[in-house]
């Protein structure tokens, strides 16, 4: 599916509306209005709420999938640069966007729709592929830990991250965050170090 200049313009705007006021709250109404186009255009393109979240899902994947294929591809990385590389790239995304993050978290299992879920399974498999491509490189030149699994780098960065999207006002009282300011802009650096700290750990620990 390719998207033409205005649905790219409607998508980057479903979703600053979604990050603001969740799937459910946000309408097809409060998009047009935002992206200053007739409400019938929405419709005729996306054709509903639903399919328009598809849609933003696919447009998401299709962005992260070239970033990857060119980490992938650049033979002066090595097997940890490659995955410090396609880590950097993965938080970049979502603390480009935290807010979307944190309601896709909440709210995805709600979504009746099949091709939302198709799009996250693919999504999930293509980086778990990319992942264990890497790892087997380092482990097969001796760099990686042989008893690393793909799942568990997997976890360890997901789960990170998820953990601070869905308690981000534990953390703001944890750490004296100031409440006037954002919780990406003042943790995102924090949040990264802790998260490459223990990724080299588990990658390069060896018995």
């Amino acid at each position: 599916m390719e998207f033409n200049d205005k649905q790219l313009s409607i998508l980057k705007v479903a979703e600053e509306v979604i990050s603001e006021k969740g799937f459910e709250s946000a309408s097809i109404r409060e998009i047009s209005k935002r992206a200053n186009i007739n409400l019938a255009m929405v419709s005729y393109y996306f054709g509903s709420k639903e399919k328009l979240m598809e849609a933003l899902f696919i447009q998401k994947a299709r962005q992260f999938k070239i970033t990857t294929e060119l980490t992938l591809k650049d033979e002066s990385l090595g097997p940890l640069e490659k995955m410090i590389t396609l880590f950097e790239n993965y938080f970049e995304k979502v603390f480009c966007n935290f807010a979307f993050h944190k309601i896709m978290l909440k709210e995805i299992s709600y979504l009746d729709s099949t091709v939302v879920y198709d799009q996250i399974k693919k999504m999930k498999t293509s980086n778990f592929d990319v992942i264990t491509q890497v790892l087997d490189e380092g482990i097969k030149k001796g760099i990686f830990n042989p008893q690393i699994t793909t799942d568990s780098v997997i976890s360890l960065i997901n789960g990170t991250v998820s953990n601070y999207a869905l308690n981000e006002k534990y953390y703001r009282f944890r750490w004296q965050l100031k409440p006037e300011v954002s919780f990406e802009l003042q943790t995102k650096e924090k949040i990264k170090t802790q998260i490459l700290l223990a990724l080299k750990a588990i990658l390069l620990y060896h018995e």
